[in-house]
Formats: structure tokens, C-alpha cells, sequence
């Protein structure tokens, strides 16, 4: 098995800062209610999820237009990795 160091972005912006201190702070509950999902977090509160990336950012974009939202595999195992991925939402059609 290798082991290895995971490195997490925590950007400038306080309040994208906030997205990503409130994924991890919710890892526990996302895994309890939303395991083997992508979820999509604004305003510390998941306002999509799906088994879809795609779909889940476009809902999101739909909910919270122009807004900063996090979208994020939430892995099933409690000694796997959940992470995220940025989704900065710009206008998309």
C-alpha cells in the first residue's frame, strides 16, 4: 500500500474559505446522507447532489446563479477520501 501526503487548497477569499471549511466540517453527515454522491455546497449547505457531476453543477447553477458553489465527491468508506473540487459559476447555458 502507498502512503502518501494530500495537500487542500484553502483560497484567499473568506468566503470561498467558508465553502471548504464547511465541506470538511460536514464530511460526517455528507457521508451518512449523500455516500457514493457529488454534492454541491453554497452557503455551507448542500443544495444539490446526483450521481452526475454535470448535472449537479447545473442545478447548482440554476439555485445560486454567479455564486462561488463547491461541488464534491462524497466517498462512501469513512477511511476513504472525500474531497472537493472548486466550481466557480460562471453564467452557464
Amino acid at each position: 500500500m502507498t502512503t502518501g501526503i494530500v495537500e487542500t487548497f484553502h483560497p484567499a477569499d473568506p468566503i470561498e474559505g467558508r465553502e471548504i471549511d464547511a465541506f470538511h466540517r460536514l464530511i460526517p453527515t455528507l457521508r451518512a446522507e449523500h455516500a457514493g454522491d457529488y454534492v454541491a455546497l453554497w452557503g455551507g449547505r448542500v443544495i444539490a447532489r446526483g450521481a452526475c457531476l454535470d448535472a449537479v453543477c447545473r442545478e447548482a447553477v440554476r439555485i445560486a446563479p454567479r455564486r462561488p458553489v463547491y461541488c464534491g465527491w462524497v466517498e462512501p468508506e469513512a477511511d476513504g477520501m472525500a474531497f472537493f473540487s472548486r466550481f466557480d459559476v460562471p453564467a452557464v447555458a
